[in-house]
């Protein structure tokens, strides 16, 4: 009987090395085909049937996924502990995580198929976001000024009134010094005091009134409202550029001046920067969205929503002309409750 038992362990050990084999030289396979060997892997746990979940789940060793332009391995920190697993007790320890792989893998309730790449869109936003060469005179082109608010405009206002007063007043008090000088007020005996304060006095209601007249001239004169929409900014590209509140904030911004597809890329780098702030995911030059998508833990219960939110971005950001409001409506939503699950406070709608 222990000579058969070897033996049986001996032959899932040279087909899980040849499925190995066979996986490394395979063709890749997509995230339908990949999700299917996984939840065979699942239904073998927990049929009990540990040589079958064994058998797939080393076959799967090396394999490469493919998603769009995506390409990444399939998940071994889930699949390989099951290759090797011999004990039942130890394998229903791992058929929770089997289960979170397979949810994670589940397509979203809006994905469909994705557009096509719109080549002459993305060399158009290529050459936009490429910055002008200098001038050979040395000048920059800065581009427009920035249009000040009626509020930023007020406060500069009134503040310039301030200093004008303030410089008024000092040099009423250095006449005021050089009229009166300490030896000869005090040999005179007369207190001179009562009098500089009723010239102050006078001299700051007079500047007073000169400063209000100044400050209703300049308010005649018209504030030019600006537009509220908000100045586009290399720092939108990265994500790490503002807060997670921030991104909400300017994405009502965007959405207020009917730039969808700019308010879809500022929710989505809402939830980026919560998991950077975390720790759950760490910032890397060069990575890809769905590298990070790749990198989420199997077990989470919010990663199949973000792995959504990560192919709608995508869909709307690279393969779209232009969105509408709809989208960006659920696209915020499900914004919302991934930094709900992060424990996170996203604003109200």
């Amino acid at each position: 009987m222990r000579q058969w038992s070897a033996l049986s362990t001996t032959l899932v050990v040279v087909l899980v090395a040849a499925t190995r084999v066979a996986a490394q030289d395979r063709a890749p396979m997509d995230t339908g085909a990949y999700r299917a060997e996984v939840l065979a892997v699942q239904a073998a746990l927990e049929s009990g049937d540990l040589a079958s979940a064994r058998a797939r789940a080393g076959s799967l060793e090396g394999a490469t996924v493919v998603e769009g332009t995506l390409r990444y391995q399939a998940d071994l920190s889930v699949l390989g502990p099951v290759a090797a697993v011999e004990d039942p007790a130890e394998a229903r320890l791992l058929l929770p995580r089997v289960r979170a792989l397979g949810r994670a893998l589940a397509p979203g309730p809006g994905d469909g198929p994705a557009p096509p790449v719109d080549h002459a869109l993305l060399d158009s936003l290529r050459r936009a976001q490429t910055p002008a060469p200098l001038r050979k005179s040395g000048e920059v082109d800065l581009g427009p000024a920035a249009r000040l608010t009626v509020a930023e405009k007020l406060l500069d206002a009134m503040a310039d009134v301030a200093r004008w007063v303030r410089d008024a007043l000092e040099r009423i008090a250095e006449f005021l010094r050089k009229l009166w000088p300490e030896q000869k007020r005090a040999g005179q005996g007369g207190d001179a005091r009562p009098i500089t304060v009723a010239i102050v006095a006078v001299a700051a209601s007079v500047l007073g009134l000169l400063a209000l007249r100044a400050l209703r001239r300049r308010g005649a004169a018209g504030f030019e409202v600006s537009s509220s929409a908000p100045a586009e900014s290399r720092h939108d590209e990265d994500p790490l550029s503002r807060g997670a509140s921030e991104w909400e904030r300017y994405a009502r911004e965007l959405e207020a001046a009917g730039r969808i597809r700019e308010a879809i890329r500022a929710w989505y780098h809402a939830a980026l920067v919560t998991l950077f702030r975390q720790g759950t995911l760490h910032y890397q030059k060069g990575r890809t969205n769905w590298e990070y998508a790749a990198q989420l833990p199997p077990e989470a219960p919010w990663r199949p929503e973000f792995v959504s939110l990560t192919r709608g971005f995508d869909r709307e950001w690279y393969g779209r002309p232009s969105s509408d409001r709809d989208v960006l409506r659920d696209y915020a939503a499900s914004v919302r409750r991934v930094l709900s699950a992060l424990g996170g406070s996203p604003a109200a709608s």
